[in-house]
């Protein structure tokens, strides 16, 4: 029975992160919410992370580290917090971003007051030295106006309790985040652990589960700060900002966002699939195309990403045709035959 005195297991995964990891603790520790326990889960790292952790331990005793013998990627490591949890509730932080001191004390608090099973909540972005709020952006407010219109609420949350898998595949923003997610333990061993087959897009994959099977509140204000650094798997640089002469200038930038771009229509391959499978959509052809959708535009992008790369960019065109028909992309095709007329002002506006 949940109730508001309830531990809460704090899994913060981490690699190599010994000058970020120190924030995403001390945000731990100011925690308004104060019965919880942290586990840091170091998947073998080579610095002093250890030792830092350490420091902290050494003063407050609901701080543990555990060290996976062999490195397994950020699903493995949380997948080893959540067995050794003894709490009732879990919740999970990232090693290079911050909570806000209300999150866990706000989030349990819509948990015991409405019966979900999950409570999400927004964040902000933080991009060198300044923070950005990007969900107070007029449409994306306004698509909350509208949650607020077809599902019920309680107090600042939305409670989306029924028919959500369908609804995310109809919606144009994406609003749940594992940094937020504060979910009840028992729940677990219905949805089960993250696939560790996955290295990139897994927590989105784990959240997309959720959408079948629990009973889900979404909190309509930040609880954490998502800090923009070199070494973040998705967040490692302001792509609104970015220029096709930066990228085709820089190596090193245009093989991480490959990966990216690779990486997340794997997520959303995965997704495709679940809804071949599922049995509670009501309208699956709609389903099925606007992720049918999302899967072609990400194409499209590493069509134009590798321009220089004449036969891989046609296939990736090809790929992108075949989930969605385009006449931007024909277009693009044909560009691509004629590599000079494919001009950088052309780039830039297929990227934007």
């Amino acid at each position: 029975m949940m109730n508001d005195s309830s531990l809460i297991s704090i899994i913060i995964p981490t690699y190599n992160r010994k000058e970020l990891l120190a924030k995403a603790i001390a945000s731990v520790l100011a925690q308004t919410y104060k019965n919880w326990e942290l586990i840091i889960v170091d998947d073998n790292s080579t610095d002093n992370t250890k030792e830092l952790v350490a420091q902290f331990s050494s003063t407050d005793s609901r701080i543990r580290y555990i060290k996976n013998n062999r490195s397994k990627g950020p699903s493995g490591a949380r997948n080893t917090g959540i067995l050794q949890a003894q709490g009732d509730v879990i919740a999970f932080l990232d090693s290079d971003d911050e909570w806000f001191d209300y999150h866990l004390s706000d989030s349990l608090h819509i948990i015991n007051n409405t019966g979900v099973d999950v409570c999400f909540s927004l964040w902000v972005e933080r991009r060198g030295g300044d923070i950005r709020n990007d969900f107070e952006r007029e449409e994306i407010q306004l698509n909350l106006k509208n949650k607020m219109k077809l599902f019920d609420t309680y107090d600042d949350a939305i409670l989306l309790n029924d028919g959500l898998f369908e609804h995310f595949l109809n919606d144009d923003d994406w609003f749940y985040h594992i940094n937020t997610m504060v979910v009840k333990k028992n729940k677990l061993t219905e949805v089960g652990l993250l696939n560790e087959n996955l290295f990139y897009g897994e927590d989105s994959e784990y959240i997309v589960r959720y959408f079948e099977h629990a009973k889900i509140a979404l909190i309509s204000k930040p609880h954490f700060i998502y800090n923009q650094s070199p070494d973040s798997l998705y967040f490692f640089c302001d792509r609104s900002s970015l220029s096709a002469e930066e990228i085709f200038n820089n190596a090193d930038l245009l093989e991480k966002l490959t990966v990216t771009c690779i990486n997340s229509n794997e997520f959303r391959l995965g997704v495709r699939k679940r809804v071949l499978q599922s049995n509670n959509l009501s309208d699956k052809a709609t389903c099925l195309k606007n992720i049918d959708s999302a899967i072609s535009q990400k194409y499209l992008t590493l069509s134009i990403l590798h321009k220089l790369k004449l036969s891989k960019a046609l296939r990736y065109c090809y790929l992108s045709l075949r989930y969605e028909f385009r006449l931007n992309t024909l277009f693009l095709m044909l560009k691509l035959l004629r590599p000079n007329k494919l001009k950088l002002d052309n780039i830039q506006l297929f990227l934007n």
